[in-house]
């Protein structure tokens, strides 16, 4: 299988049930404060990918589907996952081990953390409580998002 169609895979189901939809290789989620984004990105330079995650603030824009690199708060799940070094070769196909390892890497990974890290920011509440007290040093937080929060000093 096509390493994008296996990462994919791996993560469909769960996804689905927690009200992602997919086109592409971006899932969303429709809250309604937010948009929650979970993309897989091939790396440019080799066959590496990224699973990027996003939440995107409605009254700060008016997409509908917004791209991962447009959210107002943005991480890589290899940052705020705590075994980094066993998904980044996961999503590594130069790293050789069996696809069904792989994808039960993966399918772990955004099951407690992605999914983890997401869900506490899915409305403009959590979102704010969730930057003051981790600081969210794992995450880019857009300045107009800590200006709607009224996290300026954040």
């Amino acid at each position: 299988m096509e390493p994008r169609k296996l990462l994919e895979e791996a993560v469909r189901a769960l996804l689905k049930s927690r009200r992602f939809k997919k086109n592409g290789a971006t899932w969303r989620a429709e809250n309604p404060e937010t948009i929650l984004v979970l993309n897989i990105q091939k790396s440019q330079w080799g066959p590496q990918f990224y699973i990027n995650c996003g939440v995107y603030f409605r009254k700060l824009g008016d997409e509908a589907a917004p791209p991962s690199h447009r959210c107002h708060i943005q991480t890589r799940l290899t940052s705020i996952v705590p075994d980094s070094p066993i998904l980044t070769k996961a999503l590594d196909f130069e790293f050789e081990i069996s696809d069904q390892e792989r994808m039960d890497v993966v399918l772990r990974c955004v099951k407690t953390a992605a999914l983890f890290w997401l869900e506490a920011r899915d409305s403009e509440a959590k979102a704010r409580l969730a930057i003051s007290q981790q600081g969210d040093s794992d995450a880019l937080v857009m300045a107009a998002a800590k200006q709607h929060l009224g996290l300026d000093a954040a």
